[in-house]
C-alpha cells in the first residue's frame, strides 16, 4: 500500500520505512500470530472455519483489499479528474489486487453457505461489484501503454488478464449458482 501510494500519488516514502515496516509486520505480527492459532481443539468440526484461516482472511486478506480498493479507485478519480494516466505501476496494482482478492474468494469458497459467516457473503458481493471498473482501468491502462510503444508480450498478457478478470467478475456478480471450478478452468484456458 505504501508503494502504490508512493508511485501512484507521488508521495514519497523513505525506503528504511519499507525495512521497517517488514520487520514489524513479521516479527511482531506474523511470528506471534501464526504461533499462537496452532489447532489446541483436535475435535473441530469440519465445517468450520479454522481459527487460522479466518483470522487470516478477516483480519488481514480483507482489510488489505479494502485498503487496496481504495487507493485504487482515489487514483483512478485522480486519473479521470485530470485526464491524466500514471506511467505503468496501475496494471501491477490492479492484478495484484485481483490475485489477492480471487485468492481469498477461493479460500472462503467452502465456507459461503454457512449462515455464523455473513462477512463472507458481503465480501464476496462487494469483491464482485469491485473487480469491473478495476479491470477496465487495467485494460485502458494497457491499451494506452500499447497505442504508444506498440504490442509487447508483457502487454498482450496484461490485455488478457484484464479481459479474464471482467469475465470473472460478472460471472460471480451475475451467476446464481457460481462454481468455483470455472474460474479455475478458465484461468487455465487463458
Amino acid at each position: 500500500a505504501l508503494l502504490a501510494v508512493d508511485k501512484l500519488f507521488s508521495v514519497a516514502v523513505p525506503s528504511e520505512t519499507y525495512v521497517k515496516l517488514i520487520v514489524l509486520l513479521i516479527g511482531f505480527v506474523a511470528a506471534p500470530f501464526l504461533l499462537s492459532s496452532v489447532e489446541r481443539d483436535l475435535d473441530v468440526q469440519e465445517s468450520e472455519i479454522p481459527k487460522v484461516l479466518r483470522a487470516l482472511t478477516l483480519y488481514v486478506l480483507m482489510p488489505i483489499l479494502v485498503v487496496y480498493a481504495l487507493i485504487l479507485y482515489a487514483h483512478a478519480a485522480q486519473q479521470i479528474v485530470n485526464w491524466e494516466w500514471s506511467e505503468g505501476w496501475v496494471a501491477r496494482l490492479v492484478a495484484g489486487y485481483a490475485g489477492a482478492g480471487l485468492l481469498t474468494f477461493a479460500i472462503l469458497w467452502p465456507h459461503r453457505s454457512d449462515p455464523d459467516n455473513q462477512w463472507i457473503r458481503v465480501f464476496t458481493k462487494w469483491f464482485s461489484l469491485l473487480l469491473p471498473p478495476l479491470s477496465f482501468l487495467l485494460l485502458i491502462a494497457v491499451l494506452r501503454r500499447v497505442s504508444e510503444y506498440g504490442i509487447t508480450e508483457t502487454r498482450y498478457y496484461g490485455m488478457l488478464i484484464a479481459v479474464w478478470l471482467a469475465v470473472v467478475a460478472l460471472y460471480l456478480l451475475f451467476s446464481r449458482k457460481a462454481d468455483i471450478r470455472v474460474l479455475a478452468l478458465s484461468l487455465a484456458v487463458l
